[in-house]
């Protein structure tokens, strides 16, 4: 088990604080500790992949990656699986079903066909008729993130109790900032705890003018490039051949780096965002990208948007990316081989990013969604708009429209952009409470 402690009063140490220090070590000294106790949750192979199908439409509970395929909004429900989203009337989008997927994080469409990953599985549906998806397949054992126990199943996450127990605050293990205790690493004053036990192992916890692919975000670990599609499994880059679209062919795998995170085609090219840095592939041969150069930042969590001959880094902290920078990273890639940093902005907590025209969309956490005017070619911005009130995370322009798509903490928000100063909130989809 792993036990993560929340900050408490414990008045016996306090008062030994305030007398000296070896009259303390002579008095008994008791208090209280809360803490939570985290309980590993395993599941079999054939629990995870028998609990998958559609069911009717679910109310929106904690919204993930986004993307915008033939009208629909397709929106992940973090670990739980994929909503769809009849959006024909961005005033009025209808939910219309629910795709069960344990597990999942990633999406991506191509051609009536959506890939998501299940745990450590690929699943694909037939989304032709998209109101009604149809499961057409499943590829094992794939992905890496998850740990495998022979005797207790596939680890997927902690039940969490809340404790609260009496304690000897003269105990060592409850005056030190940072202890170790029975293979555990306690922190007194942050809400971290890692197992240190060697054994365990923690997850990096269409119509007929329809597109070919769908719209992703710029947060998205899955992205389609010709007919291959991309995931980011560990430190790596697996490509499928999907030009038989039901059925992807795993065809080769990219070592990139560690903490990648983010992946945006844009031409010939594959960028692909990871905690020290963007890194540039050559992607002529889609099925074969080969590494170019990289652009390097203080370590954050970084999407990336690419536009031009620029690359719109966005960097934020308090993440598991450990980083502590806020901030808009503008990069000249005119020179693909050596790409250069041409100014950078300070932010609040930014997210996902979008660009139409000559307009910049930055989601900037709780200081809501901020709307930047590109200067001087695109190496400069001034903010021109600013949507208050929502924690912003991922933003879509839908493709030939004026409608920004944007997923927030609460819920998945749309406004008319024809104003660029003056964005008019068309709709929202409330998360429930």
């Amino acid at each position: 088990m792993i036990y993560r402690l929340k900050t408490s009063i414990l008045l016996g140490l306090a008062a030994c604080l305030i007398l000296s220090f070896s009259a303390c070590l002579k008095d008994e000294c008791t208090g209280t500790q809360t803490y939570i106790q985290y309980e590993p949750i395993y599941i079999t192979y054939e629990e995870m992949r028998n609990n998958v199908k559609v069911v009717e439409a679910q109310e929106i509970q904690n919204p993930g990656k986004i993307n915008y395929y033939n009208n629909h909004i397709i929106v992940n429900e973090i670990e739980k699986g994929i909503h769809i989203i009849n959006n024909n009337n961005p005033s009025n989008p209808v939910n219309v079903s629910f795709i069960e997927i344990a597990g999942n994080v990633d999406f991506a469409v191509k051609e009536g066909m959506l890939y998501a990953d299940n745990y450590i599985d690929l699943v694909v549906f037939d989304i032709t008729n998209i109101s009604q998806p149809n499961k057409v397949t499943r590829v094992e054992n794939v992905f890496n993130f998850y740990s495998y126990n022979a005797d207790l199943g596939l680890f997927v996450g902690y039940h969490q109790t809340d404790i609260t127990s009496e304690i000897d605050c003269q105990d060592p293990r409850w005056i030190s900032p940072y202890y170790y205790y029975d293979d555990f690493l306690f922190a007194s004053d942050v809400d971290v705890a890692v197992n240190l036990s060697p054994s365990s192992t923690i997850s990096n916890v269409p119509s007929s003018n329809a597109p070919s692919a769908g719209t992703a975000g710029s947060l998205s670990r899955f992205a389609i490039a010709d007919c291959n599609l991309y995931c980011i499994d560990e430190n790596n880059i697996d490509v499928y051949d999907v030009s038989t679209i039901s059925q992807p062919s795993f065809v080769n795998e990219v070592s990139v780096d560690w903490g990648i995170e983010t992946l945006f085609p844009y031409g010939e090219y594959l960028f692909v965002g990871a905690q020290t840095g963007m890194y540039i592939y050559d992607n002529t041969v889609p099925s074969n990208p080969t590494f170019i150069s990289n652009y390097e930042h203080f370590q954050a969590c970084d999407p990336v948007f690419v536009s031009g001959r620029y690359a719109y880094v966005t960097l934020r902290d308090g993440t598991a990316c450990a980083g502590f920078d806020n901030q808009l990273d503008i990069i000249d890639i005119i020179d693909i081989f050596n790409p250069s940093l041409v100014r950078s902005y300070e932010l609040n907590h930014p997210g996902g990013l979008s660009i139409k025209d000559e307009t910049l969309y930055i989601c900037d956490g709780d200081a809501g969604l901020k709307v930047f005017d590109l200067l001087a070619g695109g190496t400069e911005i001034n903010e021109i708009d600013k949507i208050r009130g929502i924690n912003a995370y991922d933003v879509i322009n839908i493709p030939n429209s004026d409608v920004l798509l944007v997923s927030a903490l609460d819920g998945i928000y749309q406004y008319d952009i024809s104003n660029t100063s003056s964005l008019n909130q068309l709709s929202v989809i409330q998360k429930a409470q």
